[in-house]
Order: C-alpha cells, then sequence, then structure tokens
C-alpha cells in the first residue's frame, strides 16, 4: 500500500514542481516591482503584508507564490518576450546567425568582401566605395539607384 502511495506523489511530482526558468521568471518579476505596486498585488491576492520592508516584501512574495497567484488571476499581465529579433534595426535577419546566412553576409559586406555580389556592376561600385572608406553594413542590399548615387558623392 505504502509503494502504491510513492507511485501516486512520484506521479504527481513533476505536474505540480516548478521549473528553473519558471522560478526565475518569478523571481525576475518580483524584483521588477516597487514596493507600491507589490502591495497593490498583495492586497490583489490576499496576502498580508503589513510591517515588512522592501526586502521583506519581496522575499514573502516568493515564498507565497504572489505573483503565481497574480498571473493566474491576470494571465495577459504576466510578461511576455517580445516579437522579433531583440536587436533594433536587425529584425530582417530573421535569426539566421550561421554561415551563409543574412549576418555573416552583413560582417563580410563590412569588411569589404563583396564576393557573393551577382551583378558585377553593383560589385565594382560597392568594392570602389569599399575602397573610399566606406564601409557598409547590409549595403549590398541597396538598391542599384541608392548604390549609384553613392557612388557620385565625393567623400
Amino acid at each position: 500500500m505504502a509503494l502504491l502511495w510513492l507511485c501516486v506523489l512520484l506521479l504527481l511530482a513533476p505536474s505540480t514542481a516548478r521549473t528553473q526558468a519558471e522560478k526565475e521568471e518569478e523571481q525576475k518579476a518580483i524584483k521588477m516591482k516597487t514596493t507600491r505596486q507589490l502591495k497593490e498585488i498583495f492586497d490583489d491576492v490576499g496576502v498580508s503584508y503589513k510591517g515588512l520592508s522592501k526586502d521583506a516584501l519581496k522575499a514573502k512574495a516568493y515564498k507565497e507564490g504572489v505573483m503565481r497567484k497574480y498571473w493566474e488571476k491576470y494571465p495577459d499581465k504576466k510578461y511576455k518576450k517580445p516579437k522579433g529579433s531583440g536587436m533594433p534595426g536587425l529584425e530582417g535577419l530573421g535569426g539566421d546567425f550561421g554561415p551563409g546566412g543574412k549576418y555573416e553576409d552583413m560582417m563580410r559586406q563590412m569588411r569589404g568582401d563583396f564576393s557573393a555580389e551577382k551583378d558585377p556592376e553593383r560589385r565594382r561600385i560597392l568594392e570602389k566605395l569599399a575602397a573610399k572608406g566606406m564601409s557598409f553594413a547590409g549595403g549590398a542590399s541597396h538598391e542599384m539607384e541608392e548604390v549609384e548615387d553613392e557612388d557620385k558623392v565625393e567623400l
């Protein structure tokens, strides 16, 4: 009989245990809240906080699982990862950082290597501009008119 209860507990344990990522997420959420915000959350979920310092308030918030209770009540308030690459201006890379990816192409262009450029006229102009000291971060993706205009600019 004891063995049966042990098996039941072992089966239920993973479903109730929090992962390390969930614990870290909760700690970060608590850390990012002001004392006033934490007090409002404590009031909202019905946990007492009277007479606690800011550090004690944060410790109790984690111990009591205040943020989890708050997120269960208001799921839209839970932190959501931002969409995009996380690097402003580099959304078009699409996370293609491996060999032969868009990031690698951009870095190669910045070093002045336009060997992947298929249009010989465009390659000639880009190499000429690079020789003049102009560096390109994805410059080879400019329209041909833009590249020709850049070629006409005197440095």
